[in-house]
């Protein structure tokens, strides 16, 4: 195995509750960026899968990739051998104990009324004056509003703060948010560095709206809201086209043929609404109105009349739209019908005769 102590405790902080290991709960993101959740085992899991496939820089938990995992870990490797270790540990299904970080608590003296930490002291916690206590009485979230797009992310920052305005190391911070299901964390429960702070990686989903979030430590807690807007993937129509298999009809002849939707980037685009129409009317339509199924296309058809001549057949929708010429002549053998010049010399007949 070839954990050292840092990098289990990195674990047992990022991918724990608290300092220890977790057997469950735990938000994390594959090589692959998607979401899952899981027990400690699990993201260790995660990030040796991200080195064993080439995906070092994707990061997997707590803004931290396979890269920056194993400067922590002394530039050693993640073996099987340490993923076993940590799923026997994690206090999940099937592990024996579970592992926690060791935790040196501070030793304090009071001189003149004030708290001082000092290894020499003989308090672990001080018991002189109350004013000697350090107590978490300010929580400050950094930033406090941000606007993310679906699946961006942010980190946020805790900063502690005691009554006298010291920071505050060591203090464990819960993160919440509503709505609930908006927001992923990376970890739902972190703890203040050296210099107070404590940073939490958050996902937006794909929901559209504000979220607020919320910072906690016993009876103290603060906020900071997040607007999710649309990404910039939204899918907009920009191609319509017709496909026939011919383009020449007979007299009374009826004809299937086909359209498709497309989006900028040349995909298939479902649910579009198509409105179609014949100039001259000297054929019908099967569907005045037609939408586009799942693969993007939808099937309609067209009936010659007995009036030789071309017409446009257009499908449109919104400011786009497609065309195609079509020629009708009489069927072979048969009638020859009308022609749209003589259709247009008995209308101009019939007008004068009034």
């Amino acid at each position: 195995m070839t954990l050292n102590t840092q990098i289990k405790d990195w674990f047992a902080t990022n991918a724990g509750n608290g300092t220890c290991f977790a057997g469950s709960g735990k938000s994390y993101i594959d090589a692959d960026g998607i979401s899952h959740t899981g027990r400690t085992g699990d993201i260790v899991n995660a990030f040796y899968t991200a080195h064993q496939v080439g995906r070092d820089s994707a990061i997997i938990i707590a803004n931290t990739n396979y890269t920056q995992l194993k400067v922590i870990n002394n530039n050693a490797d993640i073996e099987l051998s340490d993923i076993s270790w940590v799923y026997n540990n994690d206090g999940g299904i099937g592990s024996s104990t579970t592992y926690c970080k060791t935790i040196t608590i501070p030793k304090y003296k009071c001189v003149n009324g004030t708290c001082i930490e000092d290894p020499t002291g003989t308090f672990t916690e001080p018991t002189c004056n109350n004013s000697c206590v350090p107590r978490v009485t300010l929580i400050t979230v950094s930033p406090n509003s941000v606007q993310l797009m679906e699946e961006q992310g942010i980190n946020l920052t805790a900063t502690v703060y005691d009554q006298n305005n010291n920071i505050m190391p060591n203090v464990t911070i819960d993160w919440s948010a509503l709505p609930l299901d908006m927001l992923i964390f990376s970890s739902l429960s972190t703890i203040t560095d050296s210099q107070g702070k404590s940073s939490n990686y958050v996902v937006a989903k794909k929901i559209i709206g504000s979220v607020t979030v919320t910072v906690k430590n016993g009876s103290v807690s603060s906020n900071a809201t997040i607007n999710i807007i649309p990404g910039t993937n939204i899918k907009t129509l920009t191609k319509i086209e017709i496909t026939l298999l011919k383009s020449q009809l007979n007299y009374k002849e009826k004809l299937d043929f086909y359209v498709t939707a497309y989006d900028q980037d040349n995909k298939p685009m479902p649910d579009i609404v198509i409105e179609w129409t014949i100039n001259p009317l000297i054929a019908t339509i099967s569907n005045i109105l037609t939408v586009t199924l799942v693969n993007g296309t939808v099937n309609n058809s067209i009936t010659a009349g007995e009036i030789s001549g071309n017409l446009i057949l257009t499908a449109t929708s919104g400011n786009v739209s497609d065309n195609i010429l079509i020629t009708i002549i009489p069927s072979s053998g048969g009638s020859s019908g009308k022609t749209i010049a003589t259709l247009t010399t008995l209308l101009i007949g019939l007008s004068l005769l009034k």
